[in-house]
């Protein structure tokens, strides 16, 4: 097992780190220091890194100091659909007796995603359109970020592509229906005993 670091509850660095993190530091070299805001602060839980750094002179007192360091959160798909049902939440008044939120039917879904892909495409247009008209200045970094983006969509006519589309919808669905009728069937599979003794 290899540690990288450790993590604490709050929203900044606190006295006791640097005793919790100068344990750390002989399980592992430069351990990193990362810090969970479950106050949910503005609606999210923000996340902080940082690593220790060592200051003083030369044969006088030395201290440490946390600096902070980027951090860039990862996910999977399936964590990623699990993140933005957690995020409904947010909505949701405290008044009501349950928080909870249920995940929604496999066309419901796609229906959310392809809304949230043509607002992000809007957006996308919108800032184009802004800098050829000169109202906003162009920023380097989104014009690499788009030229990675449209390299990275397969070149194909828009009638394979609407053929692609059709053939992964009608897969969907064939595996909606066959989860529906596995559901059936099982609920059939525990009624069918107490049918039978009556």
């Amino acid at each position: 097992m290899y540690f990288a670091g450790w993590w604490a509850t709050g929203n900044e660095v606190t006295n006791h780190s640097s005793v919790i993190h100068e344990y750390y530091s002989r399980e592992c070299n430069n351990p990193v220091h990362v810090t969970v805001d479950t106050s949910l602060q503005g609606g999210r839980m923000g996340l902080k890194a940082f690593v220790c750094v060592s200051l003083g002179v030369p044969g006088g007192k030395t201290g440490n100091m946390f600096t902070p360091i980027n951090i860039e959160i990862t996910s999977y798909a399936p964590e990623t659909v699990g993140l933005q049902l957690c995020q409904k939440t947010i909505g949701v008044s405290n008044s009501s007796r349950s928080r909870a939120v249920q995940p929604m039917v496999d066309l419901a879904q796609v229906a959310e995603a392809a809304s949230k892909l043509l607002s992000l495409l809007d957006q996308v247009l919108v800032y184009v359109e802004d800098v050829l008209s000169g109202k906003q200045q162009a920023d380097n970094s989104v014009g690499r970020a788009l030229l990675d983006l449209i390299h990275s969509v397969p070149n194909m006519s828009t009638d394979q592509f609407a053929q692609m589309f059709n053939s992964n919808v009608k897969d969907l669905l064939m595996v909606v229906t066959l989860s529906q009728l596995i559901k059936t069937q099982l609920q059939l599979n525990e009624k069918l005993p107490f049918l039978c003794s009556n």
